[in-house]
């Protein structure tokens, strides 16, 4: 019965460091993908004054893109294994990420309403650190979930 035990334990150990490199990973993919987010945020909103709602959306359609194909080849690759890309589960991802986005949105224009930056991707940045969690979950038990 011990063997048992420990034999549970250390899968479930394996189980929460893949877990853990996953979430690592998915950091460093939602930091690429916030760069490009950022970026073309600062440009199109604080250079070129256009609206900040319709810009976020579209920044999200291109960084969210970006990560769909990152997270399918690098962060979930245990999962995904050699899978191919698809259109269908590339909207499966941009549609899990909706709830990021919304809860992005929110932030946003809480901040942007709520204090007087100098830019306004600071405020953008802050959405998209507050729907970083959720989006995570989201995918990994919807998207790139096993098997």
């Amino acid at each position: 019965m011990e063997d048992k035990t420990k034999r549970v334990s250390e899968r479930e150990n394996t189980r929460i460091t893949r877990t853990f490199n996953q979430f690592f990973k998915f950091g460093i993919t939602g930091a690429l993908g916030t760069l490009t987010n950022l970026l073309l945020f600062f440009i199109f909103v604080d250079k070129m004054h256009l609206p900040e709602t319709p810009v976020s959306v579209g920044c999200f359609l291109i960084s969210g893109t970006q990560n769909y194909i990152i997270n399918h080849k690098y962060t979930f690759l245990s999962n995904t294994g050699t899978s191919a890309l698809t259109i269908k589960k590339w909207l499966a991802f941009l549609s899990a990420s909706l709830v990021g986005l919304i809860i992005n949105l929110i932030v946003m224009k809480l901040v942007v309403f709520n204090f007087t930056l100098p830019y306004k991707f600071i405020a953008q940045a802050c959405g998209i650190v507050a729907g970083m969690f959720v989006n995570f979950w989201g995918l990994k038990l919807f998207v790139f979930r096993k098997g």
